[in-house]
């Protein structure tokens, strides 16, 4: 009886001893699956960006008006003076920094027009120009209603150069002018002729010219400064 106790104990430990055994293989083989199973890192190559070129401005002058249709408005036109007269009844903005100055009979102009003494009572004409007098806006009109015989003869203070488009259309008050010329001489604009031909604004005829006292370029700002005003034109 001894013996068959001292047999089947054992054989007990040699089950628990298989047992171990088998667990420790599973706990091994568990420990290899992690490993294998673990990803390989990836090494990240950062790319350096490509340098982008950076283009040369262009100095070749643009007129940014070339070609178009534009009734000017000027942001700062709320700033500007006024000019009023009511022998015609009109009016017209201007920049607080130029001046004007009136004349009544075509007399008072026969220094640019050589029209001699006699005059003509129909023809008025106001002539806007910055602080330094250096360019002259000439602005001639008549009205024909009330002066119907009356005319201004075309005539500038610059003989030499050729009359060339302005390229651009203008706006006097209400009326599109699409055949303003300039006189360029030795690739400089001498004068712009807003309205080479008499322009009819309502019931007035004008004549419009902007010119340099020095006959020399006149620039592109006064230029523009000057379509402005003529764009502000209010005929009454």
């Amino acid at each position: 009886m001894e013996l068959i106790a001292f047999a089947a104990i054992i054989i007990v430990v040699a089950i628990a001893a298989s047992g171990c055994g088998k667990i420790a293989q599973k706990e091994e083989k568990s420990s290899e699956e992690v490993v294998q199973n673990t990803p390989t890192p990836v090494e990240t190559v950062v790319e350096e960006p490509t340098p982008t070129a950076t283009a040369t401005p262009s100095t070749t002058p643009v007129d940014e008006y070339a070609g178009k249709t534009y009734k000017r408005t000027d942001p700062l036109r709320s700033l500007w003076k006024t000019y009023e007269r009511t022998d015609p009844s009109l009016s017209f903005r201007y920049p607080a920094s130029w001046g004007y100055e009136e004349k009544n009979d075509y007399s008072s102009v026969s220094e640019l027009f050589g029209e001699g003494e006699e005059g003509v009572e129909g023809v008025k004409s106001v002539r806007f120009k910055p602080s330094d007098d250096s360019y002259v806006l000439n602005i001639f009109f008549t009205d024909k209603e009330k002066y119907p015989n009356d005319n201004v003869i075309m005539r500038t203070s610059v003989g030499a150069g050729n009359m060339e488009s302005l390229g651009r259309n203008i706006y006097i008050g209400p009326v599109k002018v699409s055949t303003p010329m300039k006189l360029v001489l030795d690739g400089k604009v001498r004068e712009v002729f807003y309205s080479y031909d008499p322009v009819m604004v309502k019931n007035l005829e004008m004549y419009i010219f902007l010119s340099g006292v020095k006959n020399g370029n006149i620039p592109m700002d006064i230029q523009i400064t000057s379509e402005h005003i003529l764009s502000s034109l209010e005929v009454k």
